[in-house]
């Protein structure tokens, strides 16, 4: 079963890599797209199933879609002036976090998750009952510390939240607390204020690791409360060459048109944003 999680993914990539592109009516920009991409809701039924459609395509608010040269990078973070978080790091690895009480965090490797959210959240919504966190305070509280940092926070994805994950600690007697104390967000990384969208490896059974072969797209924060946060920042892109400023994209319609056709012939059972 295929499913999209979110409207960005399907949206830009059939955009970009649409096999029928000569069937398109014309070649579009991201602001024309943008501007296509209207309230799309219907009810299709396919191969015994009613697949239903009730969505907003989501598009970057973006002017162009360049092809870009990238590579990892190395960021050298600032210590904390508030000093809250400490700084982990391995270089080799990419691999960076800003840690408030770490330990506590991830270190006891207690928690397991009970939920998960690809859409529909709520920003203004309290999700631990031992933290008054806001999901919109718990974002800012992470950009924060990112700006603290001395990183750039642009690399977050913010209008479009990946997923959120409740997670509950599990004693090693096995029973476990009844609320959730910890939530997980998780980011698109962002390039020119365009996702990044790298799922396809995890469909594939490989010992490489995951960064030698696409770097992972998403970034995440463990949060527990203002105090008690591990913000990761790993795997990083920046771009280092423009090999074009701006590519041709097609038409909502025909985006629209091959995802319909997914439908029909039973590949694609769920389209939700």
């Amino acid at each position: 079963m295929k499913t999209f999680k979110k409207g960005v993914i399907p949206l830009l990539i059939l955009a970009l890599l649409l096999p029928h592109f000569a069937s398109a009516k014309q070649a579009v920009t991201i602001t024309q797209l943008r501007e296509q991409a209207e309230h799309w809701q219907q009810t299709y039924q396919a191969h015994g199933r009613e697949i239903k459609v009730d969505i907003t395509p989501h598009v970057p608010a973006t002017d162009a879609v360049p092809i870009l040269a990238c590579r990892l990078m190395n960021p050298q973070p600032l210590p904390d002036p508030e000093g809250i978080y400490t700084i982990y790091q391995r270089e080799k690895d990419y691999i960076l976090a800003l840690e408030a009480d770490g330990e506590a965090v991830t270190g006891k490797r207690g928690y397991v998750y009970q939920t998960a959210r690809y859409s529909h959240f709520e920003y203004d919504k309290r999700f631990l009952p031992a933290s008054p966190l806001t999901l919109r305070e718990m974002e800012q509280l992470m950009l924060s510390a990112l700006k603290r940092a001395g990183l750039d926070a642009s690399k977050v994805y913010t209008p479009l939240l990946y997923s959120l994950s409740e997670a509950v600690y599990k004693n090693k007697d096995g029973s476990q607390d009844k609320e959730p104390g910890m939530i997980n967000l998780e980011y698109y990384q962002a390039i020119r204020g365009i996702p990044l969208v790298g799922d396809f490896y995890k469909a594939y059974g490989s010992k490489i690791p995951r960064d030698f072969y696409v770097p992972f797209p998403t970034l995440n924060a463990y949060i527990q409360s203002d105090s008690k946060y591990s913000i990761g920042y790993h795997s990083v892109l920046e771009d280092i060459e423009e090999l074009a400023a701006d590519v041709p994209l097609v038409d909502f319609d025909t985006i629209k048109q091959a995802v319909e056709a997914e439908i029909m012939a039973g590949r694609l059972r769920q389209v939700f944003a």
